[in-house]
Formats: structure tokens, sequence, C-alpha cells
């Protein structure tokens, strides 16, 4: 995909599509393209953004991280494997520290040596089993399947209240139905003359 493919991308997302999460690892990408695309970021919906083992630069993951406030929270970024320098490191610190992302939803833990900041590789949950469908313990679930009752045509349904006085529903029989359907029938043909 590499950079230009990026920018296209970005343009596209301006549009908000309904587009949810996006997975793009291992495309190329450098740091103009990342530039771009997170200039994209504000306007779209994405909650689920995986862009790890790129080339993106320090500068480039700075810029997305600036763009990543927005109104739909990011809920999961993965960005392992590019070049993260003192300057991402400072704004994803901040970012961290205020609670714009959380530490078990991004894939690098920032740590301290000698006073200076490194990133350090954090094994979190990607959920690549639920993105592709695949079965959590390697067998389907059972199903619990309630059968409803079969009823019979002429049944009457259950009552739902309890009336002391008034009949739950009138005597219908099936005598009476016919004379009444006759009885319609009669007074037409006589309408008819």
């Amino acid at each position: 995909m590499g950079s230009h493919g990026v920018e296209l991308l970005a343009e596209w997302l301006k549009t908000r599509p309904a587009l949810i999460a996006l997975r793009i690892p291992s495309n190329k990408i450098t740091t103009p393209g990342a530039t771009g695309f997170g200039l994209s970021l504000p306007f779209s919906l994405i909650r689920y953004l995986d862009i790890h083992d790129n080339r993106i630069g320090d500068l480039g993951l700075a810029d997305m991280f600036d763009s990543i406030r927005k109104s739909t929270q990011m809920r999961k970024l993965f960005f392992w494997g590019n070049k993260l320098g003192d300057l991402a490191l400072t704004k994803l610190e901040r970012m961290l520290m205020y609670g714009t992302l959380e530490q078990k939803n991004i894939d690098v833990r920032i740590y301290y040596v000698n006073g200076k900041r490194q990133a350090a590789f954090y094994p979190s949950d990607h959920f690549n089993h639920k993105a592709y469908s695949v079965l959590d313990y390697g067998f389907p679930p059972g199903l619990n399947i309630v059968k409803r009752k079969l009823t019979e045509p002429n049944s009457k349904p259950r009552a739902l209240h309890d009336f002391e006085y008034i009949d739950r529903y009138p005597p219908v029989d099936q005598d009476e139905t016919d004379t009444i359907v006759n009885r319609e029938v009669a007074m037409t043909a006589k309408q008819k003359r």
C-alpha cells in the first residue's frame, strides 16, 4: 500500500464512512503517509487501528497521537514495530496520563532507563480470533433451544387477566357460527331481490 495508498485512504475517511476497524500492518507506510492519515482520523469513526510493523517515524506517530483525540474514543491501537522516539513517547505518555488511551488497549509500554523514556512491547489481546470468527475453545458452544408447545387450532389462548364477573371469551360453538353465517347469507340474498 505504501504512503500514497494511505493518503488516498485518508481522503476517503474524511467522508465519515461507517468504518469502525482498520488493520493495515506491514504495508511500508512512512512518516509522510502517517501524517496525512493522522489528519483524517478526527473525521472518522475508527475505534480499532492496527498499524504495527510499518516504517512510520517518530514525527509521524506524534502527528497520529495528536489526532486521536476525537469524538469517538479509540478502543484499540497497535503500533509496535515503528520507530518510536522521544517525541512520540512523550505524547503517548501524556495520553495515557489523561485517559485518552488505556494501557490495556495498546501494545507498547513506556519505561525509564536513567531518566530517558524507552518503549517495550506490551502483549495485549489483539482480538484476531474474534475478528476472523474463530471460536474461543475450538468447539461450538451448546445451543439452548426452547421449544414452544403447539396449540390446537380451536384452543383458546391462556388467560392474561382473571376477571371475576366477566367470561374470558364469548361462547362460540360450531353450530352458532354456522347459523350466524347462514343469517348473513340470507340477509344479503333478501337485499338483492
